[in-house]
């Protein structure tokens, strides 16, 4: 094989190893450490492959101790460093906790006539998180109850966003089923919460505290007595120019589940791009 066959196959092998790193930047958009050390000396060795073919000189000397020529001179250049963090905008990690001044209610369904008992709790604010493109990471929400039946099966549907919501705070007394989907208006002209997290929690037993967490990047979720099912989930980016707003809805549409909720505490974990 002489040397211009061996320049039209290393330009061949770049090419292809271009179009696959391509698709994977679409296809999985945050590496673990392991998958972007592997990614980074593909990308290398493609980009030599594609300089190969390309007609010119170059010489780079990366430290004392590494020097390179050519089509090694472009894989040390991709290798040693990364020019997408160089003009990356930093981010910020926040974590906070909301102390509900008002989440005491009771949450049952009354079988005769059928009707539901359910509440929501007071709107909180956050007025120290402030930014750009923050977004919510993780999510703990934890209950002090007083448990009237001797298991539960209770939704827990917490809210985010960078405003109130426009929704009632406190008892919800012989009502029908509710019917706050929040996917869109909620019918009073105020702007859906961008950021729910709804959860399900059930077991045969029901402890003093209930809790359930959800990590939105890895899907990890945890909770007592259990984590029974995620019925949705949303967290885009929000612009934070006047803080973070919370709050809760809690309900059940089980004749079985009767319980009264006494507080709510919610940890809140995310990362933000500063105004």
């Amino acid at each position: 094989m002489d040397k211009r066959q061996q320049q039209i196959l290393a330009y061949a092998f770049g090419v292809s190893f271009l179009v696959v790193m391509l698709a994977i930047a679409i296809f999985i958009p945050k590496p673990t450490p392991s998958q972007f050390v592997t990614f980074r000396v593909v990308l290398s060795l493609a980009a030599a492959g594609v300089a190969a073919m390309i007609p010119g000189f170059l010489h780079v000397q990366v430290s004392t101790f590494v020097r390179a020529s050519g089509a090694l001179a472009v894989f040390a250049i991709v290798y040693f460093y990364n020019p997408p963090q160089l003009v990356a905008t930093p981010t910020e990690p926040f974590k906070t906790e909301f102390k509900f001044k008002n989440a005491h209610f009771v949450s049952n369904v009354e079988s005769s006539p059928l009707t539901w008992n359910y509440g929501f709790s007071s709107v909180e604010r956050d007025s120290k998180i402030i930014g750009r493109n923050a977004i919510v990471k993780k999510v703990k929400v934890t209950l002090d109850v007083v448990c009237k039946s001797a298991g539960i099966n209770m939704d827990v549907w917490a809210f985010f966003g960078p405003n109130d919501f426009g929704l009632p705070a406190g008892q919800v007394s012989h009502g029908g089923s509710p019917l706050f989907a929040l996917n869109n208006s909620n019918g009073e002209g105020y702007p859906t919460p961008p950021t729910q997290l709804k959860v399900g929690i059930g077991g045969d037993h029901c402890p003093k505290e209930i809790w359930a967490s959800y990590d939105f990047d890895t899907g990890t979720r945890a909770g007592s007595p259990h984590f029974a099912s995620l019925k949705e989930s949303f967290n885009p980016p929000m612009k934070l120019s006047d803080g973070l707003f919370a709050q809760l809805m809690i309900w059940t549409g089980s004749p079985d589940c009767d319980l009264e909720i006494l507080g709510a505490v919610v940890e809140v974990e995310g990362e933000l791009i500063p105004s």
